[in-house]
């Protein structure tokens, strides 16, 4: 794939001479295009982002602008104004941002101008894709705005500090991939090392503005609820990265550990915001598991339905008398029990799903007001036959299914 661009320039004579220059594959895949890659695709965003919200919402009032407003005389305001930053640390690391990539977007502008002369060999006006640093100007002078509008509260919404610190990360890569890995292999030499001692500036204040600064700086105090903002805000919220990583911003109340027996409660770091019980009983309170219960509650039931059916449905065939071996009197009692043995089951039941408590006492004396009531069992029948097998099983089981019933009713609960 040849790609092809144009340079006018000047004959001499009075007329304009077009020139025509090739380039292979290798000049599209030269890496240094990726932070004009990346500030198209933030400054895309950002811009999709606000004018979403605009439709969306409106163009809402701006508390801190207004409060900012009502403020009489030019040093009120601006120490409010820094107030509102997060106070004079935050400010200074934020005004040093801006230095620093200003510094660097004039070193740019001014080494891409001698590169393109290079490049083009005249100074007519070039279109050429092969200054590729005029790619790299592009992308720092949108890191540069970025870095303006941080001052601005009204575009902290797009986070334009973030997309800053992204795009001079992936400038100080592409130099370190160029000129600084290099130097770690013998035989290699940098590529950019025809800019000198200017190449080393760039990348130093890269490394100042792009790594250095966003680790130190402190992050400004957001409370999780505006309309109770902490008076004094804990440090753990305050810290900067590097502080958060290496656990700094504890020093201080080790340090008082350590030179006092016992530390009071007033000496104690204040409590974050989003530990206060309030902030927590409220956001704790909105979170419901209504299915959860639901759904618990209805396997629970079904279950249980299902196995109180099944234990009850045992219980009604087991629980039938068998007739015994006494003859002719016997076998007249036995077949009445038989015949009573389906009501007395549907009745048995019916009690255990109502009163489960009650299921063995009601069997029992079903069991014997049967055998009681029949005149031909009075004195005849055995005494084995009150405490035959099955009604000791029958009674069992409903023993069974009471604990069973406790231990599903406990595991539930």
């Amino acid at each position: 794939m040849t790609s092809i661009f144009v340079n006018q320039a000047g004959d001499g004579v009075g007329g304009t001479q077009l020139q025509f220059y090739e380039a292979g594959d290798a000049f599209w895949k030269d890496p240094r295009y990726i932070p004009l890659l990346l500030s198209g695709i933030f400054s895309f965003s950002q811009l999709t982002h606000a004018v979403c919200s605009r439709f969306k919402y409106g163009r809402r009032p701006n508390e801190a602008a207004a409060s900012t407003e009502e403020r009489r005389g030019f040093l009120a305001r601006w120490r409010w104004h820094i107030h509102l930053h997060g106070g004079y640390v935050i400010y200074a690391y934020m005004v040093a941002r801006l230095v620093g990539s200003v510094a660097l977007l004039y070193i740019f502008f001014t080494t891409t101008i001698a590169d393109c002369e290079k490049a083009t060999g005249n100074n007519g006006w070039t279109f050429s894709p092969l200054c590729v640093q005029t790619a790299l100007t592009i992308a720092h002078a949108y890191a540069t705005l970025l870095a303006v509008t941080t001052f601005s509260l009204n575009f902290r919404p797009l986070a334009p500090a973030r997309f800053h610190v992204t795009i001079l990360c992936s400038i100080l890569a592409i130099y370190a991939y160029r000129d600084i890995w290099p130097l770690a292999n013998y035989g290699s030499v940098p590529k950019d090392q025809a800019e000198g001692n200017i190449l080393w500036v760039k990348i130093a204040l890269l490394v100042v503005t792009g790594v250095i600064i966003p680790l130190f700086i402190p992050h400004p105090y957001v409370p999780v609820d505006p309309k109770n903002p902490s008076p004094v805000p804990n440090p753990e919220q305050t810290a900067s990265w590097i502080s958060a990583l290496t656990y700094t911003y504890a020093d201080p109340i080790i340090i008082l550990a350590n030179k006092v027996a016992h530390l009071r409660h007033d000496q104690l770091p204040p409590l974050s915001d989003y530990d206060f019980a309030q902030y927590l009983s409220e956001s704790a309170a909105k979170a419901r598991v209504r299915l959860q219960a639901v759904l618990t509650q209805l396997f629970f039931e079904h279950s249980l339905r299902i196995r109180m059916k099944a234990e009850t449905s045992n219980d009604g065939v087991e629980s039938t008398p068998t007739p015994s071996e006494a003859g002719d009197n016997r076998s007249v009692v036995g077949g009445e029990s038989i015949a009573s043995g389906p009501n007395q089951s549907r009745e048995d039941a019916e009690s255990q799903i109502t009163q489960a408590s009650t299921a063995v006492g009601t069997t029992k004396a079903s069991a014997s007001t049967v055998q009681d009531n029949t005149p031909e069992s009075s004195g005849q029948a055995k005494p084995q036959a009150d405490e035959g097998p099955p009604v000791k099983k029958s009674s069992g089981d409903a023993e069974n299914l009471i604990g069973k019933i406790n231990n599903l009713v406990s595991t539930s609960a």
